[in-house]
């Protein structure tokens, strides 16, 4: 057991067990402190004030992890952990955390495309083959905001029949639900009014996510999509197939429509947060029309 301090201030206090055993080296630690200075800047608001820790597990000779508890509870957020991770055997692990109030804040991305998110609860579990076990996520929330959307009450889970740890790479599949989708883009806007739901399969690298089959809706629309989502910066190209009701779109064309529209458009998201339909067909009754359509710097550029 001990303490440790910096000019004088008591940073941690630990209690803490090591002993080797047959299956490797054996750890129990608890005790509490302020930890926000030695994690990364962006994840810095997870340990906000005192931190409580209570940890007894085993790094395995095959370089594996047996958790029997480990739990950690800041101003912040409440966590805890249990299971093996085996990377030459069978792995069964599960984390949870949940937010002690409203949610946690943290902000990724960069100062020119900023991604900001609220969250109140995560889960993770790993199951099957160690090095590329099944692996299900399921994460809650409140707020996520870029330059020019932001989600509300977003709800989502993911899943994978064979994750490589290692590389963070291999197929998934996810649904997600938010209560509202605001767009900084009159156009857009209407067609994602209320309720959003989406599903998606692909294929997750180390730097973006490739969609082959997605679905989405909302109170005006119901489509289909594929493309990619850059993991890095951002940006965004969607290839998108939807019915849309004609009331979503621009008032300037609706005499022209029929009720329902047929639509077609490549979605892109640059990394500077502008959004473009380029280019876009539609369709209905005997009206056919095609274009593009760009927003930048609080403007709309539209040929039809």
């Amino acid at each position: 057991s001990g303490t440790f301090a910096v000019d004088g201030t008591v940073i941690t206090r630990v209690e803490g067990r090591h002993q080797l055993t047959d299956k490797g080296s054996a750890i129990e630690a608890k005790g509490d402190g302020e930890f926000q200075r030695f994690v990364p800047e962006k994840l810095r608001p997870l340990l906000s004030g005192k931190t409580v820790f209570d940890i007894a597990g085993t790094a395995t000779k095959a370089g594996g992890v047996i958790v029997e508890r480990a739990t950690v509870e800041s101003n912040a957020l409440r966590g805890s952990a249990s299971g093996s991770i085996d990377p030459e055997g069978a792995s069964d692990f599960a984390l949870e955390a949940a937010a002690t109030g409203d949610g946690v804040l943290l902000s990724f991305g960069s100062e020119e495309s900023p991604i900001d998110m609220v969250v109140k609860s995560a889960t993770v579990r790993a199951l099957g083959a160690g090095n590329e076990p099944n692996l299900d996520i399921s994460a809650v929330m409140g707020r996520v905001s870029t330059n020019s959307a932001a989600i509300d009450n977003l709800s989502v889970t993911l899943h994978s029949d064979a994750f490589n740890i290692a590389a963070r790479t291999g197929p998934v599949t996810g649904q997600a639900t938010a209560a509202a989708l605001t767009i900084d883009n009159p156009t857009v806007a209407p067609l994602v009014a209320g309720k959003i739901s989406a599903g998606f399969a692909g294929t997750l690298k180390t730097d973006a996510l490739t969609v082959t089959e997605g679905s989405l809706s909302s109170d005006a629309l119901n489509g289909a999509f594929d493309g990619e989502v850059s993991l890095a910066n951002g940006a965004i190209r969607l290839d998108i197939e939807a019915d849309v009701a004609s009331a979503a779109l621009p008032a300037a064309v609706r005499p022209a429509l029929a009720e329902r529209v047929e639509l077609s458009a490549r979605f892109l998201r640059d990394t500077e947060g502008h959004v473009s339909a380029d280019p876009f067909s539609l369709a209905s009754g005997a009206l056919a029309a095609k274009g593009t359509i760009r927003s930048a710097d609080e403007k709309i550029d539209a040929t039809i």
